[in-house]
């Protein structure tokens, strides 16, 4: 026996329209609340009255992978949408339509589409998932209905490699941005001992050039001027010194306000990479959006070609 939309009669039609119209009027309708409680519910709770998805075809004259379909795009749906979702599925059902394949051709659509089936989702790298997602879609497209749980396990297949993916990739970015901020102050460091070094280095020589030049000098006026010679060096190395701190205390300056630029400049890539995150994660969230508004409205598009038993395209 065929299965009919409201069983062709249209009070049955008007009675569940009616009921989930009522519903929505009271802001009734909720996401994530379960199916039927205290006067609220789901899109199959404020259908039913029941979470009876197998009830659909005994109670809507629908297939009862529809229900689930319905309930499945409600969950996902922004929240403003969901809510008017329910009598949205019901009104595209004509009443006496053969729905019998509309969960087939939704399903194909879903695996093979050019711009949002699963298959686009899966990379040349991975051959076996995009025949085996090709095959369950044009199966679904023959109404082969044994497959649908072939096409489930490669949307999972294909939905996992994505996420192996963009988890790899995740780890990377961190490690890379790890590794940045070490090599930023390891530079400063390496910079900073190394001027510091050279300083010294410096100071060093010219206390020995400073000690060598007083000997010649004392030996050269003799006793007379030995005081002079001494002090004259004693002046030098003084003045060395000054200027070796001098240059030690500047040298650690511009290490440290290079390490400060540094620092800022790390914290600032890694600002910049927070919010190229942010920003990717909600692009990532608008696309899943957005493909399930298109998910939902192939459904009903489908939904209301059915005047006449819904047949596969040669």
């Amino acid at each position: 026996m065929t299965l009919l939309a409201y069983h062709n009669d249209p009070a049955i039609r008007a009675k569940y329209i009616r009921r989930v119209k009522a519903h929505q009027k009271a802001d009734a309708i909720v996401q994530s609340y379960g199916y039927w409680k205290n006067g609220k519910g789901c899109a199959v709770g404020c259908t039913l009255h029941s979470d009876k998805h197998s009830a659909y075809p005994r109670e809507l004259g629908m297939p009862e992978e529809l229900a689930h379909l319905e309930d499945y795009l409600f969950e996902h749906l922004p929240n403003d949408i969901a809510k008017k979702w329910p009598l949205r599925f019901l009104c595209a059902a004509k009443r006496g339509a053969d729905l019998t394949g509309v969960y087939d051709l939704w399903s194909a659509w879903n695996l093979i589409d050019p711009k949002d089936g699963v298959i686009t989702l899966v990379s040349d790298e991975f051959p076996d998932i995009r025949r085996i997602v090709q095959e369950s879609g044009e199966a679904c497209l023959r109404h082969e209905r044994v497959n649908a749980a072939r096409a489930a396990r490669a949307a999972r297949a294909a939905g996992a490699a994505r996420a192996a993916e963009a988890a790899v990739w995740a780890a990377r970015a961190a490690e890379a941005a790890v590794w940045a901020a070490e090599a930023v102050w390891a530079a400063g460091a390496a910079e900073a001992a190394e001027a510091a070094r050279a300083v010294w280095a410096a100071l060093a020589a010219g206390a020995a050039e400073a000690a060598v030049w007083a000997a010649e000098a004392v030996w050269a006026v003799g006793a007379a001027g030995a005081a002079r010679a001494v002090w004259a060096a004693r002046a030098a190395r003084a003045a060395r010194a000054a200027e070796a701190a001098e240059a030690v205390w500047a040298v650690w300056a511009v290490g440290a306000a290079g390490a400060a630029r540094d620092v800022r400049a790390a914290r600032a890539a890694r600002a910049a990479r927070a919010a190229e995150a942010a920003e990717a994660a909600e692009a990532v969230w608008a696309a899943g959006d957005a493909y399930i508004q298109r998910a939902a409205d192939k459904l009903i598009e489908l939904m209301q070609a059915c005047d006449k038993p819904v047949t596969a395209k040669p």
